[in-house]
């Protein structure tokens, strides 16, 4: 997911473009931003479930600098070596064999406690 960088106004997501237009050849001011909410309420209402959930993570994710960030990112696309592959595995084989430390450990060697 993430603004194309190319056409700031398009979002993209998995097998979805979203254009995100102006309406009335505005997208600012008060009296826009009251009419985009009621509008914004409305569509909201009409959304199934799983659909109201994909609209939430859409949202945080805008107003996220660190996910907006995160989304915009390139992928990486280096290459593995024969070495760090070999690593790779051996981390996994490692872990495989219960000799990983689990998540909760590691929480309480660092004092941390999971969010409720």
């Amino acid at each position: 997911m993430g603004f194309n960088r190319d056409h700031p106004s398009l979002l993209t997501l998995p097998g979805i473009n979203i254009r995100i237009a102006k309406r009335n050849g505005e997208t600012t001011g008060r009296n826009n931003m009251e009419t985009n909410k009621q509008h914004v309420e409305q569509l909201l209402g009409q959304l199934a479930p799983e659909q109201l959930a994909a609209v939430v993570q859409l949202l945080e994710a805008m107003v996220d600098p660190v996910a907006r960030s995160i989304a915009n990112a390139p992928f990486e696309d280096e290459e593995i070596n024969a070495a760090t592959a070999a690593e790779l595995d051996a981390s996994h084989a490692s872990i495989e064999r219960g000799e990983g430390i689990s998540h909760e450990e590691i929480m309480r060697q660092y004092g941390l406690t999971p969010r409720r």
